[in-house]
């Protein structure tokens, strides 16, 4: 192993007058020759997503493992950028998104279907071991088939969870937004609480917020957070109002 990294920090948000924003963490990982992506971020982060890679001497035909924490299209539908990545998805993921009605939801099901064809795709049982070090676990609630991503590196333990906890409200309080089984929601809550637990120092990256560590018995953000929006409210262009949301 060579190095974790993340890419893109989510940002636990939506907005009530126009949408969910996507925001989500896109993770990097180094292993041996191999560069892996744990989600792609949404159709909104790819110019973002190829200058972070750029500025990590990265370029997205290098990139060649994916692994998709689950199928919504804020997480997963960038995978046709790299165009010589194995695609990892649950199979069980895959099987429920080719069934989801069209225009239901945040699945792409145009994307959906693409990957399901692909010879890229490699799909994963309930428990998988994607590379050495790299690990996938089913994580039911959000949707049928989420997945958690540990990669040990080095002595140290960095666990993605996708959507299964999307920010630190929810690991905190073991309840959910947007899931499609708010019971199952609260039971992989406390099997990933039992999974960072079981390694001092385990870092968790929420699908949409910053990175934490447990001390004292709590979350602790280990960064922090640079968000915001510029917007063109004037008639004059050159007049860019920024609206600062890194608050929390």
């Amino acid at each position: 192993m060579t190095g974790i990294d993340l890419l893109i920090t989510g940002y636990p948000g939506v907005s009530p007058s126009n949408g969910g924003m996507g925001w989500s963490s896109v993770g990097l990982v180094r292993s041996g020759e191999r560069i892996v992506l744990i989600d792609t971020g949404p159709f909104g982060a790819r110019d973002l997503l190829r200058r972070r890679l750029a500025e990590r001497g990265v370029a997205p035909d290098e990139v060649t493992d994916i692994v998709l924490t689950h199928c919504h299209h804020d997480h997963s539908v960038n995978w046709t950028m790299f165009s010589r990545a194995r695609v990892h998805v649950s199979r069980r993921e895959m099987e429920w998104a080719l069934q989801v009605p069209h225009g239901v939801g945040p699945v792409p099901e145009l994307y959906v279907r693409e990957l399901a064809s692909s010879p890229a795709t490699v799909l994963l049982d309930d428990e998988s071991e994607v590379l050495p070090g790299i690990r996938t676990e089913i994580v039911p609630g959000h949707t049928p088939g989420s997945l958690i991503v540990t990669v040990d590196h080095d002595g140290t333990r960095t666990i993605f969870l996708g959507d299964a906890a999307k920010n630190r409200a929810e690991l905190v309080c073991h309840r959910v937004d947007a899931t499609l089984d708010a019971p199952l929601s609260k039971d992989s809550i406390a099997r990933i609480w039992t999974r960072w637990e079981e390694v001092p120092g385990t870092t968790v990256v929420p699908g949409h917020d910053l990175p934490m560590v447990l001390r004292d018995g709590g979350c602790s953000y280990l960064d922090t957070r640079q968000t915001s929006v510029q917007a063109r409210l004037s008639a004059d262009f050159d007049d860019v109002t920024t609206f600062d949301l890194a608050e929390e």
